[in-house]
């Protein structure tokens, strides 16, 4: 829902279409910045990052240009989430390898030295890893600061395509 002043605002355009146009550069303006501003953050490490925010206020392209802010404010945040994912599907893929090869999990991750790609981008240390067989591996990730705590998990899913008995 809209506050009144805000809806005012936005009704005053249906009243005098000749503001338009001012209206529509004032919002690419303020969207051009906001987006140049993210993307100078999107360029540095997460934990190096500033929350970018776009300034708004009662205008009608403040308005506007707010509900712009609101769909793209966890966008950085998802880029480094989707990283992440796949950083801890690289870390499980070389566990189960090295248990082919070792017929043991590794004690850590390290022991893979697969280098960068065991640092979670969310806390600059290691994902941890648990599980005493294959089939029990789960990689962990602090994951971007949420209201429950949750975690990001990869694990082993307990049916799996073909039955591990059959894979050893």
């Amino acid at each position: 829902g809209r506050f009144p002043s805000e809806l005012a605002a936005l009704a005053m355009l249906t009243k005098d279409p000749s503001k338009v146009n001012s209206v529509l550069d004032a919002l690419d303006q303020r969207i051009t910045t906001y987006f140049e501003s993210l993307l100078v953050e999107l360029r540095k490490p997460y934990l190096e990052r500033k929350k970018v925010t776009m300034a708004s206020d009662n205008s009608p392209d403040g308005i506007i240009a707010s509900d712009f802010a609101d769909v793209y404010a966890k966008f950085p945040e998802r880029c480094v989430q989707d990283i992440s994912k796949m950083q801890m599907m690289c870390c499980f893929a070389a566990a189960r390898r090295y248990w082919w090869e070792y017929r043991e999990l590794p004690k850590s991750l390290e022991q893979l030295k697969l280098g960068a790609i065991v640092v979670d981008p969310f806390s600059g240390n290691p994902f941890t890893m648990s599980g005493k067989v294959v089939t029990e591996i789960v990689i962990k990730s602090v994951g971007p600061p949420r209201e429950n705590n949750e975690e990001l998990t990869i694990a082993e899913k307990r049916r799996t395509m073909f039955p591990m008995r059959q894979l050893v």
